[in-house]
């Protein structure tokens, strides 16, 4: 245009239709700014909330004496969790594989040759009843379990708040992996006419409840099956010094040759030891 116009280089430009458009350039690029910096601020207030809530239920496992009450609260779920990788509920009871619902009860559950569920009992009991019955003697087990590490003197409510705080720590620690993964391939979703943010928040919801639920099936499966042991402690014996303060016992002396009567008497007389030095021996 200055060329065109052989306007000189120091002179500005002045025309409404320039302004305008300088002006529409700034409107459209400060609002695209804006617009990244709303969904980075919604994105971050979606894992600060997530935050909010593990970082008070770590706290209150924390200050808790112990979560044993937690714990058991915690089984119900998980039986019925189990009992459904076994047999389908919409099953009658005598349809039921009772072989193979007695190995997943005592490889998960109980202890092994339990033999909980038998043929009578499918036939006499309903789903309902039978996850009920179930239930009591996970618990049962489970307290006596309790009782006979206290009678080793080992506080098996601690091993419960360690377990617990483990498998937060570690499940939170993925979480926080997933959902930055998440966020970085959510943009293009706009591309299929889909809000990011509403995507972000709606697969963050449904991750964050799949890892609540691993927390619990992974803190009730290691304690129901888990077997403790004491390790002995192996003392270490003291080296002995190499060099002691023991006086070190003298080499013994050599014995003195034996001079004979005839042989030169070592007094370098010349003369025989006879004559000599032995005259009187």
């Amino acid at each position: 245009i200055y060329n065109f116009f052989k306007v000189k280089e120091d002179e500005p430009l002045q025309a409404k239709m320039l302004s305008r458009s300088i002006e529409n350039a700034q409107r459209a690029i400060e609002g695209r700014n804006f617009g990244i910096r709303k969904h980075v601020l919604e994105y971050d207030d979606v894992m600060n909330k997530q935050r909010e809530v593990m970082y008070a239920e770590r706290l209150k496992v924390l200050k808790a004496d112990d979560v044993h009450d937690e714990i058991l609260r915690l089984i119900p779920e998980y039986v019925k969790y189990i009992v459904s990788t076994a047999i389908d509920n919409e099953n009658k009871p005598d349809t039921w594989d009772i072989d193979q619902l007695n190995k997943t009860i005592e490889a998960k559950l109980l202890p092994p040759e339990t033999n909980f569920m038998t043929r009578e009992r499918a036939t006499n009991w309903d789903y309902d009843y039978m996850l009920e019955q179930l239930n009591k003697a996970v618990v049962e087990a489970y307290e006596a379990k309790i009782e006979r590490y206290k009678e080793q003197n080992i506080n098996f409510r601690e091993i419960e708040k360690i377990v617990l705080l483990k498998n937060v720590d570690g499940k939170w620690i993925d979480h926080i992996d997933a959902m930055d993964q998440l966020r970085k391939g959510i943009s293009l979703r706009s591309y299929g006419n889909v809000d990011p943010v509403i995507e972000y928040k709606k697969e963050g919801r449904e991750m964050f409840e799949d890892m609540t639920m691993s927390i619990q099936d992974d803190t009730v499966s290691v304690l129901l099956k888990a077997e403790l042991r004491r390790v002995p402690v192996i003392k270490r014996e003291e080296k002995k010094d190499l060099v002691t303060n023991e006086e070190t016992p003298a080499a013994p002396k050599k014995a003195a040759k034996t001079v004979g009567r005839n042989d030169p008497c070592p007094c370098g007389s010349g003369k025989k030891y006879k004559n000599c030095c032995g005259r009187n021996a």
